[in-house]
C-alpha cells in the first residue's frame, strides 16, 4: 500500500507580479503606470483592488486611465466590466477603494484579500521573512479597513508564520540566514545517522508518491480553509499495526480522521469533541482499538489542547484523560511501549502561558500521569522508548 501525504496548505496562491511590464488584455496593452520601486511592501506582499465599469464606460481605454497614479491594468472583461488593478508599491487597498469609488465611471469597488507569503517556508533572510510576516499583516489589516471591518483577533494563516519564524530565527541566530541543510546534518548528526545508522534523506531509494485524500471538503470560503480540492494541513497520522489498509490522520482544526480502505474513503470520529485540534496520534500495538490522540495544534501554535483522547473501540468512541495535568497545552507526541502498552510518554508544550508544558509518563493506560520532566521548550518530542521500562519516558530536543 502506498501511504500519501495530503496537501499542507496556508491554502492562498502567492501571484507573481512582473514590475513594470505592461500586461496585454485581448488585444489591448494596458497603458497604466506603473513605477518600478525594489524592496518595497508590494513586491511582498501583492496588493490589488477590483471594479466595475458603468455601462457605456466599459472601455480598456477607460479602464487604463482609471489605473494611472495607481498602478496596472491586469485584467480587463468588457462584457462585465470587471477591471482588476495591481497596486503600484506604496499605495495602500483602502485609499484606492476610496478613490475609485468617488469615480463617476465605476459602480464597485473591493479590495481583494492580500495573498499570505506562501513562499516563507523557502526564503532564507530572516529579516526579509519578518518584514514579509510584518507587510502581509499590515496588508490584511488595512484591507479590512477598506471594508469597514474592524481588525481581527486572529489573522489567517499569521499564528503559523509567527511560529515557523521563531523556529528559523533560532536555528539562524547569530546569522540573517537559516541554512535548511545545515540544521538538518546538524540533526542527523546529533541521531547518530552519519556514522552507520540510516540514510539522510534522499539518499537511498526513492518511493511514488500521490494523493489520496481527504479532498472536495464543503469549505465556506477560501481565506481559512484553502482551497476546495485540496483543504487543510494534517499534523499526525497513525497505523493500524495489523491492517495495513487503517490509519488515522489528525489535523489542525480538523479533529481525528479514519480510513479502512487504505485511503480512499475517510470518516471523521471527532464531531462532537470540544475542539478539533489534533497534533499527535499513536495506536496501541498490541491492542490495535485503542487509539490515543494529542489535543491542540502545536504546529501551528493555533486551537489549544485540552488533554488526551482515548479510545478503545477504534474511534467510535472517546474519553478525555489528564485534563488537569497537561492543561491548555498542546500534546506535540505520544509513545506507546512496545513491550508493556500501559506505559505511555507525552511531551506537552506551547500551553499560552499555562504550565502543563514538559513530559509526562503514565503507567495505566493513561488514567493518571507524573511529569518526569521539566522543559519548557517550543520543540519538544519523546524519546523512542527503549528496550527496558526502567529507560522508558526520556526526552530529546528537536534539531
Amino acid at each position: 500500500m502506498r501511504i500519501n501525504s495530503t496537501l499542507t496548505t496556508i491554502a492562498l496562491a502567492l501571484s507573481v507580479f512582473a514590475a513594470g511590464t505592461a500586461s496585454a488584455i485581448g488585444t489591448f496593452t494596458a497603458s497604466a503606470v506603473a513605477i518600478t520601486q525594489p524592496n518595497t511592501p508590494s513586491e511582498l506582499v501583492p496588493l490589488a483592488v477590483e471594479l466595475t465599469l458603468i455601462e457605456g464606460r466599459r472601455d480598456p481605454e477607460v479602464a487604463a486611465t482609471l489605473s494611472q497614479g495607481w498602478g496596472r491594468v491586469s485584467e480587463f472583461d468588457a462584457v462585465t466590466g470587471t477591471v482588476k488593478i495591481e497596486l503600484t508599491a506604496g499605495r495602500t487597498l483602502s485609499a484606492a477603494v476610496k478613490a475609485l469609488s468617488a469615480r463617476p465611471s465605476t459602480s464597485h469597488v473591493e479590495a481583494l484579500v492580500p495573498p499570505a507569503p506562501a513562499g516563507l517556508r523557502l526564503e532564507p533572510s530572516v529579516s526579509k521573512s519578518e518584514r514579509w510576516v510584518a507587510e502581509y499583516k499590515a496588508a490584511y489589516i488595512d484591507y479590512l479597513a477598506s471594508r469597514g471591518e474592524e481588525p481581527e483577533d486572529e489573522i489567517p494563516g499569521l499564528d503559523f508564520m509567527e511560529a515557523y519564524l521563531f523556529f528559523k530565527r533560532d536555528r539562524a541566530f547569530p546569522n540573517d540566514t537559516y541554512d535548511a541543510a545545515y540544521v538538518m546534518k546538524q540533526a542527523l548528526d546529533r541521531a547518530g545517522w552519519s556514522n552507520g545508522g540510516p540514510p539522510p534523506p534522499g539518499a537511498g531509494p526513492t518511493e511514488n508518491w500521490e494523493f489520496i485524500g481527504p479532498q472536495d471538503l464543503n469549505v465556506p470560503y477560501r481565506t481559512y480553509y484553502g482551497l476546495r480540492s485540496n483543504n487543510g494541513r494534517v499534523n499526525a497520522v497513525a497505523f493500524d499495526p495489523i491492517d495495513s489498509d487503517t490509519l488515522y490522520i489528525g489535523a489542525p482544526q480538523g479533529g481525528v480522521w479514519k480510513t479502512t480502505d487504505g485511503g480512499i474513503n475517510w470518516t471523521p470520529l471527532s464531531d462532537t469533541w470540544p475542539n478539533l485540534g489534533v497534533s499527535a496520534l499513536a495506536v496501541d500495538p498490541q491492542n490495535p482499538d485503542t487509539i490515543y490522540a494529542g489535543t491542540g495544534d502545536y504546529h501551528g501554535f493555533d486551537v489549544t489542547g485540552y488533554g488526551l483522547q482515548k479510545s478503545t473501540d477504534g474511534g467510535a468512541t472517546w474519553t478525555i484523560m489528564g485534563a488537569s495535568d497537561f492543561g491548555f497545552s498542546r500534546i506535540s507526541d505520544i509513545v506507546i511501549n512496545p513491550d508493556n502498552s500501559t506505559q505511555l510518554v507525552v511531551s506537552c508544550g506551547r500551553s499560552g502561558g499555562g504550565t502543563g508544558y514538559g513530559v509526562y509518563r503514565s503507567t495505566d493506560s493513561g488514567s493518571t500521569w507524573t511529569r518526569v520532566r521539566l522543559v519548557k521548550q517550543d520543540h519538544l518530542r519523546a524519546a523512542e522508548p527503549a528496550a527496558t521500562s526502567t529507560q522508558f519516558g526520556l526526552a530529546r530536543p528537536l534539531g
